[in-house]
């Protein structure tokens, strides 16, 4: 999946959905209350390093894969602006692999779960709810050196940019721009330490449905 592509065709959705006829969550109050959803999505942390404490460092190679889950959260009316809270449980099969310091040994990381939880704050636009987000994430991911292999979860933050469509009073569908940033850990391979720096781009695709 080129990462690159959807996100510059984003805008032009978009500008389709702020020119459609006026739908029914066009005020801040008809987005508010609870819902819950599932999403999917494809995530991509480019130019990862294992770096080995005893000196060296494995080849870069970037880590990509599908993840999909549920969501669920809050959205209060304030004014003319929505503000939310949502926590989101994600399955994940992002990975990749390149020669470790040794040439003959293979190095990789892969990411299985990844769980976030965010505060939102968005403007309705007809029948559009853009918003901007902000919050903690946390995710399982095991650094492997040849036979040997730790995992750990990691906790980081994570800023996000998104956009929801009214369908009807109580379904919408979204679109979700993520930056996840893990900072830098270490992992423990075959008695010597190992440190990894993971940022995430993700882009997840989903529906709500709003009690």
């Amino acid at each position: 999946m080129n990462l690159k592509r959807i996100i510059a065709a984003a805008p032009l959705a978009l500008i389709t959905g702020l020119c459609m006829p006026l739908a029914a969550f066009a005020e801040s109050g008809d987005w508010a209350g609870p819902y819950i959803g599932a999403h999917v999505g494809y995530g991509q942390d480019k130019s990862v390093t294992l770096d080995f404490a005893g000196g060296g460092s494995s080849d870069s190679f970037d880590m990509t894969g599908a993840l999909g889950g549920i969501q669920g959260g809050y959205n209060w009316a304030v004014g003319k602006i929505v503000l939310g809270v949502e926590a989101a449980a994600s399955a994940a099969d992002i990975s990749g692999d390149a020669a470790c310091p040794n040439p003959a040994q293979s190095c990789k990381a892969t990411m299985d779960q990844l769980y976030t939880i965010q505060g939102r704050v968005g403007l309705p636009l007809n029948n559009f709810l853009l918003y901007a987000s902000a919050g903690n994430a946390s995710a399982q991911i095991e650094a492997k050196k040849a036979a040997f292999s730790d995992s750990a979860y990691q906790t980081g933050w994570l800023a996000g940019l998104g956009g929801a469509m009214a369908f009807t009073n109580h379904v919408n569908g979204f679109v979700e721009l993520q930056y996840i940033d893990f900072g830098s850990n270490d992992y423990t391979l075959g008695g010597g330490t190992v440190s990894a720096d993971n940022k995430f781009l993700t882009l997840n695709l989903g529906a709500n449905w709003k009690f």
